[in-house]
């Protein structure tokens, strides 16, 4: 999941993306957040208007080797 905003910052998108996350892991399901420095995403980096967003991105694609990322 990507959210600028999750917990303990304060706001709806934040809240619905926490708790969709919960759900998916209470189902097994193996989920990642990446979130703003504020938040307790597990991985974090992201900012509204941060020009290097794309560089929270590639280091969580580094660490995870997630399938959903591509080093062409």
């Amino acid at each position: 999941m990507v959210c600028t905003e999750y917990p303990p910052m304060l706001g709806g998108l934040g809240r619905y993306t926490y708790n969709l996350t919960n759900h998916l892991k209470n189902h097994n399901i193996d989920i990642s957040t990446v979130s703003n420095q504020a938040g307790n995403g597990t991985y974090t980096g992201l900012f509204p208007g941060n020009i290097n967003n794309s560089d929270a991105f590639l280091r969580y694609c580094k660490t995870t080797r997630s399938q959903y990322c591509s080093f062409n």
